[in-house]
């Protein structure tokens, strides 16, 4: 698989959050680090972003299995 960069906007899209929930999730360290490209400009990995979602959902069903037994 290509690596492809995305901006943080569509980071922010393709997670469902807004972007200011995603620079405290940044702060945070909750959500992948950036990639400053050049000056003023930064990009996170798609794969990575995808694989974020993807723990997500993991987490997200795991709590709920859990709470139900």
């Amino acid at each position: 698989m290509q690596a492809k960069f995305i901006r943080p906007k569509q980071a922010a899209e393709k997670a469902g959050i807004s972007i200011s929930h995603l620079y405290n999730l940044i702060a945070r360290n909750e959500f992948p680090q950036s990639i400053r490209i050049s000056a003023g400009i930064s990009v996170f990995l798609e794969e990575e972003i995808d694989e974020w979602i993807h723990q997500q959902v993991i987490t997200f069903r795991k709590a709920v299995n859990h709470g139900t037994r």
